[in-house]
C-alpha cells in the first residue's frame, strides 16, 4: 500500500511552534483524509511526556503504556474543552482508565501511586478549581499548563546546573530527573527542563564525582 508521511505540528498554549524535532511523523494511506481531532490528540500525545501539577510536582509520563498515553491524551482533552467537573471524574476514574482496569476497578495503593493516575487526579482538581466544585490551595499554579515543557541535551543540562555529566545521570537513576533518549535507538538524551528546574544537587556527592573524574583523567 502507498503511504504518505504528515508531519503534525504541536503547539503551546499561546499558539507557539514547538521545534520541529518534537513534531510528529504519521504514515498514513496515501489519500487519506485524517480527522482534525485524531490529529490534535495525537499532536499532544507526543508532548505528553511529563505533567507538573498543582504544587509543583513533577510526574514522569515517559514510561506510560501506549494505552495509558493514549488515554491521558483522551481525558487531557476533556480538561482543555471544560468538560463538566462530575463528568471528568467519572471518565478518569471510570472502566476505561488501564491502570484501574488491571486492578479488578479498585483503586488500590499501587493505582494511587501510578503517574498516570496522579495526572488524572490533578486534573480533576484544576476542573474543579475552574468551575468552582473545589477550592484552590495557597501557591496553586492554575495558569501553567501541567505537559508544557522544554527537552534539552543531557551535556547542556549538567553545565547549566553546574555538575558533572554523571551526577546528572545519578539523578536520572534515581528518578529525581526525567529524561528520555534524543531518537529511538540512540544512546544520547534529553533532559526535561521542568524536572531540572526542581532538582538540587547534593554538594557532598557532586564534590566526590569530580575528585574522581580529576583522578582518572590524572
Amino acid at each position: 500500500m502507498i503511504e504518505t508521511v504528515l508531519l503534525v505540528p504541536v503547539r503551546d498554549n499561546d499558539g507557539n511552534l514547538f521545534p520541529r524535532s518534537l513534531w510528529r511523523d504519521q504514515a498514513m494511506p496515501l489519500g487519506t483524509v485524517r480527522p482534525r481531532a485524531d490529529m490534535r490528540r495525537a499532536a499532544l500525545e507526543r508532548m505528553m511526556d511529563t505533567f507538573v501539577t498543582l504544587e509543583g510536582r513533577v510526574l514522569d509520563l515517559t514510561r506510560l503504556s501506549d494505552e495509558e498515553r493514549t488515554f491521558f491524551g483522551r481525558c487531557y482533552l476533556a480538561y482543555r474543552n471544560g468538560t463538566p467537573w462530575e463528568s471528568f471524574v467519572k471518565l478518569s476514574r471510570g472502566p476505561q482508565n488501564p491502570v484501574i482496569q488491571a486492578a479488578g476497578g479498585r483503586i488500590t495503593q499501587a493505582v494511587w501511586e501510578h503517574p498516570l493516575f496522579q495526572a488524572l487526579h490533578d486534573l480533576e482538581d484544576r476542573l474543579g478549581i475552574q468551575q468552582g466544585e473545589l477550592a484552590a490551595d495557597p501557591g496553586d499554579d492554575l495558569a501553567r499548563d501541567p505537559v508544557a515543557d522544554t527537552w534539552i541535551p543531557a551535556v547542556e543540562a549538567a553545565r547549566a546546573k553546574g555538575v558533572t555529566l554523571p551526577g546528572l545521570h545519578g539523578a536520572i537513576k534515581r528518578g529525581v530527573v526525567v529524561a528520555k533518549p534524543a531518537e529511538s535507538g540512540r544512546p544520547r538524551l534529553l533532559v526535561s527542563a521542568n524536572s531540572l528546574a526542581r532538582w538540587t544537587p547534593n554538594p557532598v556527592r557532586q564534590a566526590a564525582r569530580r575528585a574522581s573524574h580529576k583522578q582518572r583523567v590524572a
